[in-house]
């Protein structure tokens, strides 16, 4: 699963909105942000049948099922077509959501490290998501898939993270591809991340035990 993530580079966000989805002058007035955590706002994008559109949207869910409901914040891409609920949403209420990197816990038996996982160009990634509106506004549930290869070892799940010419397939006609493309970069960070208050840069910074202890 994917349970933080960090968006920090404005001047990277605008050209991509720019350049792929023709989304000008967008105005992000809380960030850096290096800590997003669940039932925070997140910087989503949605195709309204005109055009692309970019504003916030509350992570997390509540999702019903016949005999309970529950809070959701990752959404399993195999469920699509499985699970009431979430193939409603892939029918209609398709969004992209903008981050540069994501943390991730390794079970290491008595304790978990934490990891920060980011595109190895340092791109900004638009990970595939779904979303819906109640009484309290709109939430929005993030699509996760089975690891690659590469980061299987840290975790079992991994967002479903998207170029920007499938992310516009996907928003257009729902089509997502089979396996990601994405190349990643990791390396272990400090456990500080583990605070939702804390939001700073040291949290992207590698660990060092030698310092931390």
């Amino acid at each position: 699963m994917c349970g933080r993530m960090t968006l920090h580079d404005e001047a990277q966000i605008l050209e991509l909105l720019e350049t792929h989805f023709e989304i000008e002058h967008a105005a992000f007035h809380d960030l850096p942000r290096y800590n997003m955590a669940p039932k925070q706002k997140l910087w989503t994008i949605i195709f309204d049948g005109q055009k692309y559109r970019v504003g916030q949207i509350s992570w997390g869910m509540m999702v019903q099922t016949k005999d309970k409901s529950y809070f959701n914040m990752n959404a399993k891409k195999e469920s699509l077509e499985t699970f009431y609920f979430f193939k409603q949403l892939y029918q209609s209420k398709r969004c992209l959501i903008i981050l540069d990197g994501y943390y991730e816990w390794q079970d290491q038996g008595d304790y978990k490290q934490p990891y920060y996982i980011h595109d190895k160009h340092k791109q900004t990634m638009l990970v595939a998501g779904l979303y819906n509106k109640d009484t309290e506004g709109f939430h929005v549930t993030l699509m996760t898939q089975k690891p690659i290869d590469q980061i299987k070892h840290i975790h079992h799940r991994m967002p479903v993270i998207l170029t920007p010419e499938d992310a516009i397939r996907y928003l257009k006609q729902g089509t997502l591809p089979k396996t990601s493309t994405q190349e990643l970069s990791y390396y272990e960070v400090t456990t500080k991340v583990n605070q939702v208050k804390t939001d700073n840069p040291s949290l992207i910074e590698a660990y060092d035990p030698f310092i931390y202890g």
